[in-house]
């Protein structure tokens, strides 16, 4: 599996590439960023929240479970964002 994740530089709640055997990807096939907090008081947290995958989404990347299992523990590591100061 080829995986690219990269942040934009000044937004790194946001993915700027992502792509899965040279397929371009979407973060909602594998889960949703979640925020807390407030970036004008110092105190925003993001985190990706996994869903459970489907065989639509295992097909369309060409993907199996392991696979997207990484792909989960990868946007986790990327999107676990706390108080980065860009927003505010």
């Amino acid at each position: 599996m080829d995986i690219t994740i990269e942040q934009y530089r000044y937004l790194p709640c946001t993915l700027s590439e992502f792509k899965i055997n040279n397929i371009d990807a979407n973060v909602s096939d594998f889960g949703e960023t979640e925020s807390e907090g407030s970036p004008f008081n110092n105190g925003c947290r993001v985190r990706f929240k996994v869903k459970l995958p489907t065989d639509e989404v295992l097909n369309k990347y060409k993907i199996n479970l392991n696979d997207y299992s990484t792909i989960c523990e990868r946007l986790g590591e990327v999107l676990d964002i706390y108080n980065c100061g860009y927003c505010s």
